[in-house]
């Protein structure tokens, strides 16, 4: 009798499983080189079967060419990271390695790790980078009490900074200390001169600073140029030369009587920051003082992508030549600033000086011989960054990404002309696809004005 291994099998192999891949990421296939996306199926033994064709997923178009579509959340506006080539840099790349981040750089300050290693009392030996091996140095840094230090320096203990402190635990931004700053009149000028001077390191709330400490501080200091510069030209000295007591007054918030309701008037301030700018603040003072601004409609340009302002001129890039450009960082981000054509040694052919084109589109060249083409570049390049900062300030979307400003300061100059005001307007068309329409009073009389606001955001605890 035979044995059942002998007997032919009765049993019959499983048909082969097919299994769905699941793909967890959107695949973009842009329209300049578009192709076919294919789906597939994973067999058991690891092949893959194709199932069905699909049409590609092609990139939404926008105006104007971003380095980058990758918006960014609230929270990075809160990040402040470590500057480039400093030893704060050195210090952060460390713990990264340490660490060994993979997460975003803005959360690994706040991160379980980072918390734990803070209070560990460790020490890490940084190696500074140098010219040659044999110049390198090392620097330990140590975690201690939420701290993290390196000789002199101590890093902010805000969650989302790297920059070094200024007193205390923090740095200027983020520590409880003010910084005092004063807006002044020169009552021996018949133009209303006004300046705008602020300390140059921060203090304690406990420590008052007067106008005449402030103006001392003036004397030499690279920070106060253009108001040293000023005080110079006036020549405040007498006919034995001896210094005359100072014209110079605070600005009081009741009415300023001139001597005259059309006088220009001149602020001495060569830059205004506004990285920290709260704009909804900003707006509600300018309409405190009687000043509107507001998107009225959808402007012509808003399916433009070239300014304005260059409309039938010809970029000049000769060298020695300027003009002012729009560079888009991460969409929605905008920069202004001067271009200036270099002396190369070599001859450039035409693909050569497109180059230049990396910056973004050019949006204004003063080509008029009758005007001062610096002076025009300057303050143009202080109208385009107004421009940005009122998109901004007023909701402004481009290539539907919120506005806002790539830049940290904006380029003062006092001489405002009708004609400013008029690119101003176009210069926010051709951003936020919008008319804007600006409201000037004749007059602002300063004894209407609620400074409560104000008051309320610097430090409410010094106005109860």
């Amino acid at each position: 009798m035979s044995s059942s291994s002998d007997e032919p099998s009765t049993s019959t192999t499983p048909p082969t499983k097919k299994k769905k891949l699941n793909i967890n990421q959107t695949i973009l296939v842009s329209e300049e080189s578009s192709s076919i996306v294919q789906l597939y199926v994973k067999l058991e033994d690891g092949t893959f079967e194709p199932v069905e064709q699909c049409s590609p997923i092609k990139k939404a178009s926008t105006r104007f060419k971003w380095e980058s579509h990758v918006e960014v959340d609230d929270d990075d506006e809160n990040w402040t990271p470590p500057t480039p080539n400093t030893r704060a840099k050195w210090v952060f790349d460390a713990v990264k390695t340490h660490l060994k981040w993979i997460g975003a750089d803005k959360d690994m300050k706040s991160s379980p790790e980072m918390k734990k290693l803070l209070q560990s009392g460790k020490t890490l030996m940084v190696n500074l980078p140098g010219k040659k091996e044999d110049e390198q140095q090392k620097m330990q840094v140590t975690f201690k009490d939420g701290r993290i230090s390196y000789g002199t320096g101590v890093i902010c203990k805000d969650d989302y900074c790297w920059k070094v402190r200024s007193l205390e635990n923090f740095c200027d931004e983020h520590g409880n200390w003010n910084k005092t700053h004063f807006l002044i009149r020169d009552t021996s000028n018949v133009t209303p001169t006004f300046a705008l001077l602020s300390t140059r390191g921060s203090h304690s709330p406990k420590t008052i600073i007067t106008l005449k400490e402030i103006l001392k501080s003036t004397k030499g200091a690279n920070q106060f140029y253009a108001f040293s510069k000023y005080e110079e030209q006036q020549g405040r000295t007498n006919d034995d030369g001896q210094s005359l007591p100072s014209p110079w007054v605070l600005v009081t918030p009741r009415p300023l009587p001139v001597h005259g309701s059309q006088l220009h008037h001149v602020l001495i301030a060569d830059q205004v920051f506004i990285r920290n700018a709260k704009w909804p603040l900003v707006k509600q003072l300018l309409e405190h003082f009687r000043v509107g601004i507001q998107f009225v409609g959808d402007s012509e340009l808003r399916v433009s992508t070239e300014s304005p302002l260059m409309d039938g001129i010809v970029l000049d890039r000769a060298t020695g030549k300027s003009w002012i450009y729009m560079k888009m960082g991460t969409i929605g981000r905008i920069h202004i600033g001067i271009r200036t054509q270099k002396k190369s040694s070599n001859a450039k052919t035409i693909a050569g000086y497109h180059k230049t084109d990396m910056d973004g589109p050019a949006i204004y060249q003063c080509q008029d011989d009758s005007l001062d083409k610096k002076n025009e570049t300057e303050m143009m390049e202080g109208v385009g960054q107004v421009a940005v900062c009122l998109c901004e300030m007023l909701g402004g979307e481009i290539d539907g990404a919120p506005i806002r400003c790539d830049f940290q300061k904006i380029e003062n100059k006092s001489g405002w002309k009708e004609r400013y005001i008029e690119m101003l307007i176009k210069l926010v068309g051709l951003f936020s696809s919008r008319i804007i329409q600006i409201d000037i009073p004749d007059s602002i009389d300063f004894s209407l004005f609620d400074w409560k606001p104000v008051r309320d955001y610097l430090r409410p605890s010094l106005f109860k």
